[in-house]
């Protein structure tokens, strides 16, 4: 971390802080379910999801000279391991299942906050906004 500029190693202190933060909570044994609604855990996941891959995003488009297609794949692609690790992780948590359609969800979360953060740092040129009526 020594070479990257302050605002960067802030960026990246606060993205593995946040990826310690979903390992830990992972690693709560039978972690309390919500008794109505079954969809909760699933918009967890992408909620979850959707702020590392954000995270993400805006860390490697601050860090390298890429495209903005290819840091949007690249984002998604470390979020979504990462999920898959913390799918493995829950395996052998007691009370914890791995879970495919989890997956899914941390992966459809990473594509949204990654989407996110590429709308932010590239908005649409002002040719391509609508003009305030007459």
């Amino acid at each position: 971390m020594g070479s990257l500029p302050k605002k960067n190693k802030s960026l990246l202190a606060t993205t593995l802080s946040y990826m310690l933060l979903i390992y830990i909570l992972s690693s709560i044994s039978h972690p309390p379910q919500p008794a109505a609604n079954p969809y909760i855990p699933v918009i967890e996941h992408i909620v979850e999801y959707s702020i590392l891959g954000f995270l993400l995003h805006a860390l490697i488009s601050s860090t390298r000279d890429y495209t903005g297609a290819r840091v949007l794949i690249l984002a998604v692609l470390l979020a979504s391991l990462y999920g898959l690790t913390d799918e493995i992780h829950q395996f052998f948590v007691s009370g914890r299942t791995c879970s495919p359609e989890d997956l899914a969800a941390d992966t459809l979360g990473a594509l949204i906050g990654s989407s996110l953060s590429f709308l932010r740092l590239n908005p649409a040129p002002d040719s391509l906004r609508s003009s305030p009526p007459p």
